[in-house]
């Protein structure tokens, strides 16, 4: 048997998957920008709008005081040599070189000197019509007398100039607007208003668009396949509690029946793989680890099962509010609980509190500070899980944060799987990948990851989902 060769194979094969894993992280996903900016003007819409609306305030001021108006005179004339008709080719020589005679420094001082001024106030543009000897000129000025008076110089110094190159000339004047009666340039509050505000929005845009295509999140299932390898086990959608409105609804029974998908792949792998005491982590605080700590263990409830809820994050226990938070009970999280236990004071069955309406075994996190280290490790703390693998279907364990402290991976001795939380757009690949690998090298089996928190982005507009704070639905009246 060649298994040198077949190694080497695989080894090649593995290679390969990770470098186009590696290229797939880095390419920029247009979709996922779009979104992303999206997410970022409704986060920060307050800010936005202020700082549009005082670019808007102080463009309009600039335009009020620095506002310079324009006036535009024109005159249409016929060229011609003096040989009029006799000298097609001269007359067509003379319209030719009319508006390089126009721009002549020459004529441009004798004009300036017909005005009484040093230079000319204002622009001169010439324009021939087609292969006609027609010339249109037009003069912008910061007054209509003076835009007009150029006009007028222009066709009584012409000759001066042009007669020494091009002989005689004759200038006819076809048609002319006279002194203007209004500015060509209107002011326009509206308009600099407006003008103000995209700028400022544009910058808004571009700096989320360039922020977005810099960092490393996980934003949708594809991108938790690609990144982490890593099975989705259910997508939380992010719904917001403060708006009792029929979108709400809709997010809320959305959020209830992906916790129910959760809870049926639980349920499978309870059944495959014989786990029963499941640890809920995440890489970072505010994941919303808890949140799918409580509402999965509620949901296992709900169809009848015993259920109990550790809290072991000892430096900041919130399991209690959150089971009155989304259920009908009331959890007192400041009752004695696994820290008293674990320093002797009381016995495991004195602190297990049993929930009267969702039926959840809780066991809280306590009153008492303890060296966390030691808690961890602390032999009563084995005992502790053994009883409640006896008494409870489930066993669910709300940890802290694995990649900010080492209890997740002191606890992983006591459970049979790990279900691993990544809140949507939120912490880094790099701490995602560094807790998900520290479970790893204390050999628990991770069952999978629930993206949290999602949001669809305004590509996804048409499916009727919104964007909120906070989540408002639990499982607290929900028999299902």
């Amino acid at each position: 048997m060649n298994t040198s060769g077949d190694t080497a194979t695989a080894t090649e094969t593995d290679m390969a998957s990770n470098a186009e894993r590696i290229l797939q992280a880095d390419r920029i996903d247009l979709t996922s920008i779009i979104n992303d900016v999206w997410h970022s003007i409704m986060h920060r819409w307050v800010p936005i709008v202020i700082t549009m609306a005082l670019s808007a305030a102080l463009l309009c001021l600039y335009s009020f005081f620095n506002y310079e108006p324009i006036y535009r005179s024109t005159a249409t004339f016929v060229v011609n040599s003096s040989a009029g008709n006799a000298d097609r080719y001269m007359t067509e020589r003379v319209a030719k070189t009319f508006p390089y005679i126009i721009q002549n420094d020459a004529l441009q001082q004798i004009i300036a000197d017909d005005l009484g001024l040093s230079e000319i106030p204002g622009r001169i543009y010439t324009e021939r019509m087609g292969e006609t000897n027609m010339v249109t000129v037009t003069v912008d000025a910061s007054s209509a007398e003076t835009a007009y008076a150029i006009v007028n110089s222009i066709l009584e110094n012409y000759e001066d100039v042009a007669g020494p190159v091009l002989g005689r000339t004759e200038l006819t004047l076809l048609e002319s607007s006279g002194i203007p009666q209004r500015p060509i340039n209107k002011r326009s509050y509206i308009r600099s208003g407006l003008k103000g505000a995209f700028t400022i929005l544009l910058i808004w845009i571009t700096g989320f668009a360039i922020h977005s295509m810099l960092k490393k999140t996980v934003r949708s299932e594809e991108e938790l396949k690609r990144y982490l390898n890593l099975k989705c086990l259910s997508n939380i959608p992010y719904v917001n509690s403060k708006k009792k409105n029929a979108k709400f609804e809709a997010q809320g029974d959305l959020f209830t029946e992906r916790i129910r998908s959760l809870r049926t792949r639980m349920e499978r792998d309870h059944e495959e793989n014989s786990a029963s005491v499941f640890m809920v982590t995440s890489a970072l605080a505010g994941e919303g680890k808890t949140t799918i700590s409580v509402n999965l263990a509620l949901s296992l409830a709900a169809k009848g099962l015993k259920v109990a809820i550790v809290d072991m994050d000892l430096r900041k226990p919130s399991v209690g509010r959150a089971i009155s938070r989304y259920s009908d009970d009331n959890a007192d999280f400041e009752a004695d609980g696994i820290s008293e236990y674990l320093r002797g004071d009381a016995e495991i069955e004195e602190v297990l509190m049993k929930m009267p309406r969702s039926g959840l075994i809780y066991l809280p996190a306590g009153r008492t500070r303890l060296n966390i280290v030691r808690a961890v490790n602390n032999e009563r703390l084995g005992d502790a899980f053994e009883h409640l693998r006896r008494i409870a279907d489930y066993v669910i364990i709300d940890t802290p944060p694995s990649s900010q402290v080492s209890d997740a991976a002191a606890l992983v001795k006591h459970a049979d799987a790990g279900i691993f939380v990544i809140r949507q757009d939120y912490s880094p690949l790099e701490y995602i990948t560094e807790g998900i690998g520290l479970l790893n090298d204390t050999g628990l089996r991770l069952a999978g990851c629930v993206l949290n928190m999602t949001r669809h982005g305004i590509m996804d507009l048409a499916s009727g989902y919104g964007y909120g704070y906070g989540y408002g639905y639990g499982y607290g009246s929900d028999r299902k």
